[in-house]
């Protein structure tokens, strides 16, 4: 995709009409240039392409209308489940790199495309030129929508990143619908529900919690305690607020299972 589709990911969760519009919306991004170049690794010409070229508000608005269109059509339902194995994924990268060491975690992302040789970062695809960081890092992106191959999006205005494939996308795909290995089998519904919107929201509060529930705060902060007290849960209280998190053993168990 063009480069000014897949702006550097939030620190914070944002629902998907805000994802779209920060990739869509901003007035500064180089649309023209971005699907210029994109446009010139293509093997066909595509409408859109050119339509976003001629017409780039234009064709902003018709890329917007027809992503949502998508989303809603094929992945809405399961766009929760989505964001808790891509948290889950950004967590055990974390464990890793805390227990082994960075080194021990980037040899994980892909081994057959992705090697770490002090001092570089290597990809095992097309000879490019070496692309220096300058100090400013690299963004380790998790995907579900990779599932055998990195994506490299190196420009001199976003944060470098480097898509991978999450660890579950191909058991996700594999099986989208099996019951058999949903979060909800161990802990019920409700529960799985309220760990993986933690999961997406670490650190959120009681209030945040049921509000993107869809519940009572009272019954967002009992479904939390029984969470809690399964080991699931942490909550750390700042002041007269809550805020939660899911537990090693919760990560441990979102991996696990298809959430």
């Amino acid at each position: 995709m063009p480069d000014f589709l897949t702006p550097e990911p939030p620190r914070v969760a944002r629902t998907f009409a805000e994802e779209l519009a920060a990739a869509l919306d901003d007035p500064g991004a180089p649309v023209v240039a971005d699907t210029v170049a994109f446009g010139a690794v293509l093997r066909t010409r595509v409408r859109v392409v050119d339509d976003l070229v001629a017409h780039p508000d234009r064709g902003r608005r018709t890329l917007a209308t027809s992503f949502a269109a998508l989303h809603r059509a094929l992945l809405a339902e399961d766009w929760p489940r989505l964001h808790a194995q891509l948290a889950a994924d950004v967590a055990h990268r974390a464990r890793l790199a805390a227990r082994h060491g960075v080194e021990t975690m980037l040899a994980t992302l892909n081994p057959d495309l992705v090697r770490w040789h002090h001092p570089f970062l290597e990809y095992a695809g097309p000879p490019e030129p070496d692309y220096p960081l300058h100090g400013r890092g690299l963004v380790l992106v998790p995907s579900m929508f990779l599932t055998d191959g990195v994506h490299r999006q190196l420009n001199d205005r976003q944060q470098p990143m480097l898509f991978y494939p999450a660890r579950t996308a191909g058991a996700f795909w594999r099986n989208p619908g099996d019951p058999g290995g949903r979060l909800a089998d161990p802990i019920g519904a409700r529960r799985a529900a309220v760990l993986r919107t933690i999961a997406t929201r670490p650190g959120c509060g009681t209030g945040d919690l049921a509000a993107a529930l869809g519940v009572a705060p009272s019954t967002a902060s009992a479904q939390v305690a029984h969470l809690r007290r399964a080991g699931l849960v942490v909550t750390v209280r700042e002041a007269r607020r809550a805020r939660h998190e899911p537990s090693p053993l919760g990560w441990q168990l979102l991996e696990t299972f298809i959430a």
